[in-house]
């Protein structure tokens, strides 16, 4: 489902995991052995930030799973915008997920 549990996309609320994964596909049909990924963030339109992140970064590695992949928070990535020590704890569970 998308972010909002269903399999359809709607304007401003993201994409459906099936456009994730349809992107994906796509990449690895355009080069099917990276050096490694670098996902640049700000992904998540709306619902939940880290569930939202598991879906690509699920995607990402189902096709790529001998790839590194690599994660750059962009600033819609931090519920409630979290600075310095404050964010310690998101930081741990982003690295958690991508590794």
């Amino acid at each position: 489902p998308n972010w909002y549990g269903s399999f359809s996309g709607q304007y401003g609320c993201g994409c459906s995991v099936e456009t994730v994964n349809a992107t994906s596909i796509f990449m690895r049909t355009k080069m099917a052995t990276p050096d490694f990924i670098l996902f640049t963030g700000d992904a998540t339109a709306s619902g939940t930030i880290l569930a939202n992140m598991n879906v690509i970064q699920g995607s990402l590695q189902a096709q790529f799973p001998a790839t590194p992949l690599f994660l750059v928070l962009g600033n819609h990535d931090f519920p409630g915008s979290p600075v310095g020590t404050e964010a310690d704890a998101w930081y741990q569970q982003m690295a958690d997920m991508w590794g």
